[in-house]
């Protein structure tokens, strides 16, 4: 679906052309809502701090310097196989992150298990194409 989260990964694995027709797909896309939002120098010195503050036998260390929490992203679909009008086929990518360079901040840009769900999707359906 054009500005949903994952027609970005379907454009960059299908076209543009190959996102406006209906491709048999339907999926949903999700990030954990306890996803850590610092950036990584943010973290590499949180955990600095909570190494120092731990070899001072602080009681506190823990609620001052909180440990990383994961960063997932998924993507789950159902999806028809070549001339199917059912959906019979199904598939869950789940990966850990998507950074930017740049900041080294968890990113919302990009959805890396959705492109690599779609990407997956499109060499299922190619191989069943050919005779």
């Amino acid at each position: 679906m054009p500005g949903g989260t994952a027609h970005a990964a379907c454009v960059r694995a299908f076209g543009l052309d190959g996102c406006r027709s209906p491709r048999g797909v339907a999926g949903k896309t999700g990030t954990p809502g306890d996803a850590d939002e610092r950036s990584l120098s943010q973290l590499a010195q949180d955990m600095r701090g909570r190494t120092a503050c731990q070899s001072g036998a602080s009681a506190n260390c823990l609620a001052q310097y909180p440990l990383p929490r994961p960063r997932y992203r998924w993507y789950a679909a159902a999806f028809k196989s070549q001339g199917s009008d059912r959906y019979d086929k199904a598939i869950a990518v789940l990966v850990h992150s998507n950074w930017r360079r740049s900041d080294g901040r968890y990113a919302d840009d990009q959805n890396a298990a959705a492109e690599m769900a779609m990407l997956a999707i499109r060499q299922f359906q190619t191989a069943q194409a050919k005779p």
